[in-house]
């Protein structure tokens, strides 16, 4: 430390002080720096204590509503499914399809689907065991509908896939390509990969204006660019008649 008025260089003597206070009052000393240690490293273990518990609370409300999403579209089309893809607010969106619900298990409800990555990352639908489908006699499911279904949670496994459309009962052979265990104990995702869907058009053929039949109605559930917009379950247009705006394929909200 230098003096201004006399150009003293003191730093070296408030050393040899500042040691020799400290070798005096050793006990009481360390005994100061080990509480400022302990309490610093309290502070820490209790901001990490809350952040680890919101988290955990925060996993297990997503898990019981089965998505991480901010919020879910329903009952569009294609074309309207695009327009949500592409649109300004949305950062991501998954792609589900709807095909209909096994009918050869009585046991465990059983929802066949297409879904793309986006969609089983956010929906808890990625296989823990195995991978996702990627040929058309590919599925993946869980370990309760596999149960339900007699099938052996074995990668490779035969799973029979039985479902009825319009009045028309389907049958397919497919190979278990991966598989996870089940968060909810009365319904299952079994997945179908998208070379399935171009294989078998018909039944993901969207009439839901005509009919009201669910076969071919695609969902997405939506992350938000911008999480200060309210959340939404908004439905979208059920057919491609303008709405309130004028436009084909933009939200409104359910009533």
């Amino acid at each position: 430390m230098n003096d201004i008025l006399f150009g003293n260089n003191n730093s070296k003597v408030i050393t040899k002080l500042s040691k020799r206070y400290f070798k005096k009052n050793k006990v009481r000393n360390l005994a100061a720096l080990l509480a400022i240690i302990l309490t610093a490293f309290l502070f820490t273990s209790i901001t990490s204590l809350a952040f680890n518990m919101a988290s955990s609370i925060q996993l297990s409300l997503q898990m019981q509503k089965g998505s991480k999403a901010d919020g879910t579209l329903g009952y569009m089309t294609e074309k309207q499914y695009e327009q949500l893809v592409n649109s300004d607010f949305v950062d991501q969106a998954g792609h589900r399809r709807i095909i209909g619900y096994a009918s050869n298990t009585s046991s465990h409800s059983i929802e066949i689907n297409y879904e793309d990555s986006v969609q089983q990352e956010l929906t808890f639908c990625v296989p823990t065991h195995g991978a996702a489908p990627e040929k058309a006699n590919e599925i993946a499911t869980t370990d309760l509908a596999l149960k339900a279904l007699g099938v052996e949670p074995e990668i490779g496994a035969e799973v029979p896939l039985e479902f009825e459309l319009r009045g028309k009962t389907y049958h397919y052979d497919m190979v278990l390509s991966g598989w996870w265990e089940a968060s909810n104990d009365s319904v299952s995702v079994a997945t179908v990969s998208e070379q399935f869907i171009k294989e078998n058009p018909d039944v993901v053929q969207n009439t839901y204006a005509v009919d009201h039949v669910m076969s071919g109605v695609t969902f997405s559930d939506v992350v938000l660019k911008n999480k200060a917009i309210p959340l939404f379950t908004t439905m979208w247009t059920k057919t491609e008649k303008p709405n309130r705006s004028g436009k084909p394929g933009i939200p409104t909200k359910r009533p």
